[in-house]
């Protein structure tokens, strides 16, 4: 197999192994977790290539793991047009293969002791300047591309967050890139209306990263956000679109549960399956469970029925 040019180098190379993946952002962030436990504890070297249908997400891939210098990310990624051809390209390839769960499967062929690994990786990526009297709470207001795999928060969502979280004691942001299915006035309107900060679009790779990190709460629909926040031990809330909670929980480490809570809201397959065929922009307007924000100093545990009936 020929190795491409690297999308970043790793210096001082002693022991290096080449191990290959599939997967999009979230997965590479999973293996990211693991082969940097790795080498904290074997000063092992990785370079990486990547086995995928999405291509498009070389460059954010390359700008995750520039924060690792331990693992190069070789680029191109091999592309294929299926799962199939995918999976038997992986089990043909000299290569180690290194799965994107937190458990190992039947193709993965890379030795890893699951029990030694660490959950919580020390990234640090460029933190804000932020008031610190407030508590923080950070949206990653949708992910996915436009179309099927579209999902994101509506901003009447938003509205009703605010009006239980009030200004004067919490700082709400918007975090992400782009707008997706939004009308950006509207997304302007509703931030000044509400006095929440729009960081959307308005940050590197790096910077948005931060900004996950310096919350206090996380909210997102993202696998990498919400796998990146709970890994730097944020209080994650997390909405699940798989149809099934293992598909999701297997990339979640069991120590990420503890400080996290993932809501599954498209448990039924016919209506996924009819969303997925036929809806152009996927918005929810899912139910906010406050009792996850408990230890926040304005919602005292006899406020919470009043708020569970408002809603």
């Amino acid at each position: 197999m020929t190795i491409e040019k690297p999308m970043n180098s790793i210096e001082n190379k002693n022991e290096t192994e080449t191990l290959v993946f599939g997967g999009t952002l979230g997965d590479a962030f999973i293996v990211l977790c693991k082969l940097y436990s790795q080498h904290k504890k074997y000063g092992t070297r990785f370079r990486l290539i990547r086995y995928d249908l999405f291509p498009q997400y070389d460059q954010a891939i390359s700008d995750m793991f520039k924060m690792v210098p331990c693992i190069e990310y070789l680029s191109p990624c091999r592309v294929y047009v299926s799962i199939p051809d995918l999976i038997s390209a992986i089990k043909q390839c000299p290569h180690k293969y290194i799965n994107t769960k937190w458990h190992k499967d039947d193709l993965e062929t890379y030795p890893l002791d699951y029990d030694s690994l660490d959950p919580f990786p020390e990234i640090a990526p460029i933190m804000p300047s932020m008031e610190r009297s407030k508590i923080a709470i950070g949206i990653q207001l949708y992910c996915g591309a436009t179309g099927h795999n579209f999902r994101g928060f509506s901003l009447a969502w938003l509205k009703k967050l605010r009006k239980h979280f009030p200004a004067n004691e919490y700082i709400l942001y918007l975090i992400g890139k782009g707008n997706g299915c939004y009308n950006v006035s509207s997304i302007e309107n509703i931030c000044r209306e509400n006095d929440i900060l729009n960081k959307l679009d308005t940050t590197s790779f790096s910077e948005w990263l931060g900004f996950i990190k310096s919350m206090d709460y996380f909210v997102s629909f993202e696998g990498l956000s919400a796998f990146y926040a709970m890994s730097q031990r944020i209080r994650t809330l997390m909405y699940n679109q798989q149809q099934y909670a293992h598909h999701v929980h297997g990339s979640i480490h069991p120590f990420w549960k503890n400080n996290s809570l993932i809501i599954n809201i498209n448990t039924n397959a016919i209506k996924r399956k009819l969303r997925y065929m036929f809806l152009k922009n996927n918005i929810y307007n899912p139910k906010i469970p406050f009792d996850f924000f408990c230890n926040a100093k304005d919602v005292k545990t006899s406020e919470l029925g009043i708020i569970k009936q408002i809603l």
